[in-house]
Order: structure tokens, then sequence, then C-alpha cells
């Protein structure tokens, strides 16, 4: 026998409710991008070899959520040094985010780090246009202005314009665009109409200021405490900077040589006025005099070749709260002699 049929269709049970799902919202991206900490070629420390991210913006958007103060980037393209022209513009790369970074390491790749910027600081934008021709253009300066404006103006220059950024809390140079065009004398005046610097002379110790916080963030005059290891690591500093130049010469241009004529050079001349039992390696050559022409700007300018910039007052910088800078000229000039002796030659024991 068969089943007696249904007359009507059995309904199936309603389908529950399905609470309303909340959608997941990206971090909010960053009006401007924190400043750079440091040299090219150098990263926070750490194991992770980091995340792909479309854009530094994106980087530190990371950073800001896990609450870190320092990034690492490293763009696919090779750009030094890394600028990113406005928040959120396409530049993909490697991000490491960090929450310390008091001991930067320097690597082969072109890693750089972005520090947040401090609460309270007052920056100093200092700028002028390069296409005026001939004519004398003076720098112009606005100050006290927050980091986010100080970037934001930054940011608006054009191509063919210089500007820098200035710390006017710590002294600390914090933005520059990199050009040829400027000059020794140009951040003389820069730091002078910013009103943080009211020296008159020109002294080698003027062209640096000190990584990091620390005592009006200009160099010790007299070194604290240097170990075989600091001198080692100066040295090995010097080697890493020499090896990043083109190792050809041109009759324009010749890195290497530029560069350890640089560090043997501003050594030679800053012992040479020893006199009457003074003098000496003391950093206190005079920048102005005819005999010094070129030293400035070969201690703070420096070497640029497509984009990459080594200077001595940069290597410095990690060093200058406990190295004087007389010293760590000589360390300098030393390491140089050692790399410009013949392969296979045993290094000279300073």
């Amino acid at each position: 026998a068969y089943p007696t049929p249904t007359m009507h269709p059995t309904r199936a049970p309603p389908e529950p409710t399905l609470a309303p799902v909340k959608p997941t919202l990206a971090p909010p991206l960053p009006q401007s991008l924190w400043p750079r900490m440091g040299l090219t070629h150098q990263r926070c420390p750490g194991t992770s070899s980091g995340d792909h991210v479309d854009n530094m913006t994106a980087c530190q958007a990371e950073a800001e959520k896990l609450g870190h103060h320092f990034y690492s980037f490293k763009p696919d393209i090779a750009q030094v040094p890394i600028v990113e022209p406005r928040p959120g513009a396409s530049l993909r790369g490697m991000c490491v985010t960090a929450s310390d970074c008091s001991k930067p390491v320097p690597t082969e790749e072109n890693w750089q780090i972005f520090e947040v910027p401090p609460p309270g600081h007052s920056y100093c934008f200092a700028f002028h246009q390069t296409n005026t021709g001939d004519q004398a253009v003076p720098w112009a300066v606005v100050k006290d202005l927050g980091w986010e404006d100080a970037s934001k103006q930054f940011k608006a220059l054009g191509a063919a314009n210089k500007g820098i950024i200035i710390d006017m809390t710590t002294s600390i140079e914090q933005l520059r665009t990199v050009n040829e065009g400027f000059q020794w004398k140009d951040i003389v005046d820069i730091r002078k109409r910013c009103g943080i610097w009211n020296q008159t002379s020109l002294l080698p110790e003027q062209a640096v200021t000190c990584s990091g916080e620390g005592p009006d963030n200009h160099p010790v005059l007299q070194t604290q405490n240097m170990t075989e290891a600091d001198y080692d690591d100066i040295v090995g500093r010097i080697g890493f900077a020499y090896s990043k130049l083109p190792q050809t010469c041109d009759t324009r241009t010749c890195p290497r040589g530029e560069f350890a004529g640089c560090a043997l050079r501003m050594a030679g001349h800053d012992f040479m006025d020893y006199k009457d039992g003074t003098g000496g390696s003391d950093a206190c050559s005079d920048m102005e005099a005819a005999d010094n022409a070129g030293l400035a700007e070969c201690l703070f300018s420096g070497e640029t070749y497509g984009g990459l910039v080594i200077t001595l007052a940069d290597i410095y910088k990690w060093y200058c709260h406990r190295i004087s800078l007389a010293d760590f000229l000589v360390v300098a000039a030393e390491g140089v002699m050692n790399i410009l002796r013949p392969p296979g030659a045993q290094a000279i024991d300073f």
C-alpha cells in the first residue's frame, strides 16, 4: 500500500534572520607623511623581511594602527632618497614597523626609516625658486609650523625649486629636496633665517647635527668614550658608504676618488693648522679660508650621484654625542687609507 498523498505542500521552516554584518574599515590614511630619519640604506632592526604595501602612506597607517613610532620602507623601484609626492601616491614597496629604532642597521638594500614627529615641536620651512636665471634669490622662510603644514608646503614645491624643513626645537634637518644646488652657505643662511643659528664663524662642527636627542643637538667638543668597537664601526660605515658609490670615472666625475679625497683632505687640513702648541686636529678649520676652499661642501653637501647622497656629516651623526668631530675625521681618514691600499696588501694597524 502507498501512503495517502498530502493535499497541501509542507512549507519549509523560515530562514533564520542573520545579524547585519559590520563592514571592516581600513585604518584612516595619514594626512601627512612622517619625516625621514637618518641615512639612506638603513632600517630599524628586526627579523621580519616586511610586508608588501601599496605605498608609504599604507606603511605609515600600519605603524599608527600598531602604535609604533617608526617604519622602514623599501620601494620596488631604485629610488634614492624615497620621496612620495603626496599621501596615497603609488609607490609600492616593503614595509616594516617598529616601536624602537635606537640602533638602526645599515643594509645593501634601499631601505629608509621614517619617524613620527614628536609632539610640541615646531618646524621651519625654507624654500626658493631656482628657475629665475642668474639672479640671486634669497630664501623665503615660514617659521613655527606644525609638521603637517610644513610637509604639505614642502610637497607643493615644483621640481625646479629647492626646499628644506628644519625642526626648530632640536635644530635637526628633517627633509631636503635632493639636488646639487645646496651649498654650505645656503644652509648657514637658512638656519640664520629660521632663527636657530647665531654663530658668526664657519667651523666644521657647525656642518652637522646629531641624530636623535642630545645637548643642543650639536657634537661634543671632546670625545667622551671611544672603544675599539666604535673605531671599527666608523671604519665600517666609511667603507660601506664608499662601496655604494660608482666605481667608474669620466671626464666630469670620479665618485669614489672624490669621496676618498674629501675624507683625507678634511683630516689633513684640520691637523695642519698646528702652531705654537695649539691647533692640530680640533675640527676648527676656517671654512672660509682660501686654502680650505671646497672643504665645507665636501663635508656637508657630500657627493651626489644618481640621487644617492653620501656625506661625512651624515655618517658622523651616529657618533656625535660621544665622539668629537675631530676624532671622527681622523678615524675616517685612516679607514680610507686602508680602503685604498692595493689588493692583498696588509692593512695598516693605526
